[in-house]
């Protein structure tokens, strides 16, 4: 057989099975790198969704510890009751209250000194109960001096509420406004008004991780699909000439690449095959013509020994 077409055959074998190693191991590879971060982000996506309920139920239990808080007896008290003169209680951005039937004259005045200059605003607690008739603490307020009038007043938060809290103030149970808490309790409240601050930031904080972790799952999940498809094959992929990976994916490709190498290491075989066959019969004809010439040569000295 002639060097130069064995040597081909020879090279065309080690070239397919290169190719398959290469494939194979590229292929093992993008595998585990995607199982790899889609396991990662999973993870990350559970504990913060397990972080984010175990914050609900603090912020739920501190809300329930700070409204359990029946306050009564404590200095000067005006009650708004139910289908009473509720109604003139109006709320505006922010948690600031319109106050029609306090001020001045209902004896909600501000701190003055012996000259009868303004030394603090007055502050007024309000309480507020549900349709269940439970007291539920709003927060203290300042009446604005200078909207103090003789019936009106206009009462602002000192802590600061969120929008969530303030979305959440229903007054239609009616509502009692205290000029003075203990200050044990006072400063509790303070304490659980701040926890459940930080608490809601965190929920807000946490609920933005989600987000960003779902957005990262879901890039994921399509990068996954992307190397799904270069896998299993794309029918809208680009139609590359030796690369037909791109459009029928890597397992057809090299699917197909082993039945070529298959189909070649065949053919190879039925070359060796004939080889050896050619070779075994030119050997049978080699021993023939010895023997043929040896019979040839050995006569004619047996003729002059005669």
């Amino acid at each position: 057989m002639n060097p130069y077409v064995r040597g081909t055959l020879f090279f065309l074998v080690f070239a397919g099975l290169a190719t398959e190693s290469y494939f194979a191991a590229r292929v093992l590879v993008r595998r585990l790198e995607i199982e790899k971060g889609f396991e990662k982000l999973a993870a990350d996506s559970d504990a913060a969704m397990q972080q984010h309920s175990v914050q609900l139920r603090e912020v739920r239990a501190a809300r329930s510890d700070l409204n359990n808080l029946a306050l009564t007896g404590w200095g000067k008290v005006w009650p708004f009751a139910v289908n009473g003169n509720i109604n003139p209680i109006n709320l505006t951005p922010g948690g600031r209250l319109t106050v029609n039937g306090l001020g001045r004259n209902q004896g909600l005045k501000p701190v003055t000194d012996a000259s009868n200059n303004i030394v603090a605003p007055g502050v007024v607690h309000m309480f507020a109960a549900d349709a269940s008739n439970t007291i539920h603490y709003i927060g203290e307020f300042t009446a604005n001096p200078g909207q103090l009038q003789d019936n009106q007043c206009s009462l602002e938060p000192n802590w600061g509420p969120t929008q969530q809290e303030i979305a959440s103030w229903d007054f239609r149970g009616g509502v009692r406004f205290r000029s003075e808490i203990p200050p044990a309790d006072r400063i509790h409240f303070s304490t659980i008004n701040q926890a459940i601050r930080r608490t809601n930031q965190t929920s807000v904080d946490t609920d933005a991780a989600i987000v960003q972790q779902q957005r990262l799952k879901d890039a994921a999940t399509e990068a996954l699909a992307i190397r799904q498809r270069e896998l299993t094959g794309d029918a809208n992929g680009p139609d590359v000439f030796r690369h037909p990976e791109y459009r029928i994916g890597l397992v057809d490709a090299i699917s197909n690449l082993e039945d070529e190498r298959n189909a070649l290491q065949s053919a190879v075989d039925t070359l060796r095959r004939l080889v050896d066959a050619a070779t075994a019969a030119r050997s049978l004809l080699v021993e023939q013509l010895h023997q043929s010439v040896g019979a040839e040569t050995i006569q004619p000295q047996l003729s002059s020994n005669e």
